[in-house]
């Protein structure tokens, strides 16, 4: 026999630990926003499976109409109370976001943060005052939040860029690759140049994906880009590397002589794997004729032409190193030109 709401409302209080747990289920199923009363006295259950089940009631069900309940929730000792108010406040529109304005002061970071976070889903233009927070977690979801606008305005992102805290600035960066007309400008370019030599691999190869575009247009910039070829870092050469794949590289000023001298092995090897452009066959001819090259890397650029067109300079060099000394070359060379044959 099917349960009815008010059936099963009644029996979420039952000594029987079974028949409330399957009224639970099916005031679930059934998704009736009246259930809801049902739930508050569980919010205080010594069952956690029992208190996580009302909170998810609240989630699913409170609205507009239930400013006292989130008042409550708002008012508890009880953090995870407090939380739960913070992220459904919104709900009651401008009523909830006096409650809102209250945690946003909360003594729990994660409480202020949700608080912020409904807060500013409401009213967008609370990201600018959010910005200004003391707290580095509610700049950080300010700066995240940013991205979902149309436009930024150009002080907010010099404000998130020059923040004290390495994490909201990285979102920063983050936030620009959603905003390259203000990369474009090269307004940005001095904030940008401080990271450098300042921030932690992950966001210098950010910064270094930016900056391939911008060395299409300043010499500067450029200079940069041409030493951030050196990086023996792993994580760097991953995104940097993606990042000049994806451009017209050989337009950057230094970089095809860059890649044949000064870059870093693992650098080199990822920019010109499969491309068949001028530049980069001139880059691997280049190598591959370089006796002082490292072999490990000669042999590597051979490898990698296995299984792909390979134009008659290159194949030229190729077979000449069958006869290399170097056992590691001149058997990648052999490989390679019996594949082909």
């Amino acid at each position: 026999m099917t349960m009815s709401v008010r059936s099963a409302l009644a029996k979420l209080h039952n000594r029987d630990v079974r028949q409330r747990r399957r009224a639970i289920r099916h005031l679930f199923e059934m998704n009736d926003p009246e259930a809801l009363s049902g739930f508050i006295k569980l919010l205080e259950d010594n069952d956690p499976w029992f208190r996580e089940k009302a909170k998810e009631a609240v989630i699913r069900w409170a609205g507009s109409k239930d400013l006292d309940l989130f008042q409550m929730l708002a008012e508890s000792e009880e953090k995870e109370q407090r939380l739960l108010a913070a992220r459904v406040a919104n709900r009651a529109n401008r009523s909830g976001m006096e409650i809102l304005s209250h945690l946003s002061e909360d003594e729990e970071g994660i409480v202020r943060l949700a608080a912020w976070e409904s807060k500013m889903s409401f009213e967008p233009s609370l990201i600018n005052i959010a910005l200004d927070s003391q707290d580095k977690a509610v700049r950080k979801a300010a700066a995240h939040r940013m991205a979902s606008r149309d436009e930024v305005p150009l002080e907010l992102l010099k404000k998130v860029l020059n923040d004290e805290s390495e994490s909201v600035r990285s979102s920063g960066i983050s936030l620009l690759y959603t905003q390259p007309e203000h990369l474009d400008s090269g307004h940005l370019d001095e904030d940008l140049l401080r990271f450098v030599d300042q921030s932690d691999y992950s966001t210098k190869s950010r910064v270094a994906g930016l900056f391939v575009k911008r060395a299409l247009v300043s010499k500067e910039i450029s200079e940069i880009v041409i030493e951030f070829t050196r990086e023996q870092h792993p994580e760097f050469i991953t995104h940097f590397s993606r990042q000049l794949r994806d451009s017209d590289w050989s337009l950057i000023e230094g970089m095809e002589a860059s890649l044949t001298t000064i870059a870093s092995d693992n650098l080199c090897v990822r920019v010109i794997r499969g491309d068949r452009s001028l530049a980069a066959t001139r880059v691997r001819n280049s190598i591959l004729e370089n006796e002082e090259k490292n072999i490990d890397l000669r042999a590597r650029i051979i490898e990698d032409l296995i299984g792909r067109p390979v134009v008659e300079s290159t194949l030229s060099i190729i077979s000449k190193l069958q006869h290399s000394d170097d056992e590691l070359l001149s058997n990648a060379a052999i490989n390679l030109m019996e594949e082909i044959s």
